[in-house]
């Protein structure tokens, strides 16, 4: 339900995929119950959005993975289904 969770705990995660070459990004989302039903989807969207723009991705075309357990997965399948 969106109602708990934090990015701090998958750093251990993050660490290692970073470890191998890869730039991780982590960003938290809004939870229940301050903030209501799609927050959370909104904020990943927009994080996506802000990424597409950044200096982080130079060419557009790039791959991105987004990954997530429980409520964090399925914003990442919201995100597949809206942008591929």
């Amino acid at each position: 339900g969106w109602f708990r969770g934090d990015k701090n705990s998958i750093k251990d995660l993050c660490q290692k995929i970073s470890d191998k070459g890869f730039t991780v990004f982590a960003p938290n989302y809004s939870l229940a119950p301050q903030n209501t039903f799609p927050a959370a989807h909104q904020d990943s969207i927009n994080f996506v959005k802000w990424l597409m723009q950044s200096d982080y991705v130079i060419n557009k075309k790039v791959d991105i993975t987004q990954i997530g357990a429980s409520s964090g997965g399925t914003m990442a399948l919201n995100i597949a289904g809206k942008y591929g």
